[in-house]
């Protein structure tokens, strides 16, 4: 996205309007779905957090994921792992063990099938983070040509 708003983006297509026509309302919705969704947020937070019944924001979510289905498809993708595996991974190899997705109680695994999507793009980011700020890092970015510390920056 170049200089793009993703929110309004993603807004205009969950609510079947142009870009341009996209209300604050619609907008902040999206919003806090998109990153509800990544962050393990489900339907009763997300009613709570856009004041609507919780069927409202089921059928919210059920709209999002049907729309946006590389999303839906990255959730089930990583949720299979963790069912077969019992942890998830940041893009570092960074695991998170989740014993709690072999549960019989539904809201214990369905909340640890919430942790291990969260764990994938939430730790990513932090060990990203960790990444940046080491002094191996900075070092090897002192090293790189102009051109290569602009692409690693960007």
């Amino acid at each position: 996205l170049k200089n793009e708003d993703a929110h309004i983006r993603v807004a205009g297509k969950i609510f079947g309007v142009e870009e341009s026509k996209v209300t604050p309302a619609q907008r902040n919705y999206c919003k806090t779905i998109n990153y509800g969704l990544m962050y393990g947020m489900g339907e009763k937070k997300l009613s709570d957090e856009l004041k609507i019944t919780t069927e409202e924001a089921a059928q919210l979510m059920e709209t999002y994921l049907g729309k946006m289905t590389n999303v839906a498809q990255y959730i089930k993708d990583v949720e299979k792992f963790l069912s077969k595996h019992g942890f998830t991974e940041t893009m570092y190899g960074r695991r998170r063990y989740l014993p709690n997705v072999f549960s019989f109680m539904k809201f214990t695994k369905l909340e640890a099938f919430r942790e291990g999507v969260n764990h994938t793009v939430q730790g990513s980011g932090a060990d990203r983070c960790a990444w940046y700020g080491t002094p191996a890092h900075a070092l090897a970015v002192r090293a790189a040509e102009p051109p290569l510390v602009a692409s690693v920056a960007h």
